[in-house]
């Protein structure tokens, strides 16, 4: 939760509010302006990686409009009665949360048999994403009659610095920070398991394939766009009509759904985090 400059509770809240409206609606209206169609975002743990973003922003957006009409108490009570109500939904923040990690780890034991180096995280999921781009990016960079090369490079870099902005905002940070703020109106505890889970690597003498170099080069820079060109040579090897598409080729899709049927191998998790209400309105109110 950050830290607010102002001892008025109603401007307090605001501050806090408007910390995580930040966060998330800059998420979400990236993830409705990426350039082509993006399949991910239809299935798991994408589709409930966006079902966790809009319901907080929903639900932050309805209390900042309270708190504008100056009905601090009517928050409050509102906090309490939504608490509750989420509780029995099935499509609740907190289960959208549980089902993300769920699909995310499940992904990352499919990771166990593939190519992939990394230790499941939001980003290396994303990366992966990225490495599978099967429509606009791959179909122009191997058409005969495509576009020029300045303009499918343009494309490359708009496309790779949205998704590293998407890959930056991690579920658990803004969750840890969600239900700590709602504890503190409810007094009760949130279970926020964190994301990582440790996928084992392949020997370290072995060769790096071509999607592993590419993959390694994108957890190395902090300008995905600089790589733009990399990936328009990386899709254009990887494309050949005879041959099994990328998906197959790697083992994974961007679903989470393995395509080989090796045997999976075994997640360890790393800690995980629990929120407790009273322990954040003590901390709240001792700084008051």
């Amino acid at each position: 939760m950050s830290n607010s400059t102002s001892s008025n509770p109603r401007e307090t809240l605001q501050e806090q509010i408007s910390s995580m409206l930040q966060v998330v609606m800059p998420v979400l209206d990236i993830a409705h302006e990426l350039p082509f169609y993006n399949e991910w975002l239809l299935h798991s743990p994408g589709c409930h990686y966006i079902q966790f973003f809009e319901g907080i922003e929903e639900f932050l957006l309805f209390c900042w409009g309270q708190l504008k009409e100056g009905k601090i108490h009517q928050v409050q009570k509102s906090v309490r009665t939504w608490n509750s109500q989420q509780k029995r939904d099935s499509q609740g923040i907190l289960k959208e949360y549980y089902k993300f990690y769920e699909n995310l780890g499940e992904w990352a034991r499919n990771a166990q048999n593939s190519e992939w180096r990394g230790n499941g995280s939001w980003q290396d999921y994303i990366i992966f994403v990225v490495t599978q781009e099967n429509h606009l990016l791959r179909r122009m960079s191997t058409e005969k009659e495509g576009p020029h090369s300045e303009e499918l490079e343009l494309i490359a870099q708009y496309y790779l610095q949205q998704m590293q902005q998407i890959s930056v905002a991690e579920p658990y940070t803004l969750g840890l920070e969600f239900f700590t703020w709602l504890g503190v109106f409810t007094q009760e505890s949130y279970f926020i398991p964190q994301i990582s889970f440790m996928v084992p690597q392949k020997k370290a003498l072995a060769p790096l394939s071509r999607f592993q170099e590419f993959q390694l080069s994108l957890k190395e820079t902090d300008q995905w766009a600089t790589l733009a060109r990399e990936l328009i040579i990386y899709l254009q090897e990887g494309q050949n009509l005879t041959q099994p598409s990328l998906q197959s080729r790697n083992g994974l899709s961007p679903t989470g759904v393995e395509v080989d049927e090796s045997e999976n191998g075994e997640v360890d998790k790393s800690e995980n985090g629990e929120v407790d209400g009273k322990e954040a309105s003590e901390s709240q109110a001792s700084k008051r």
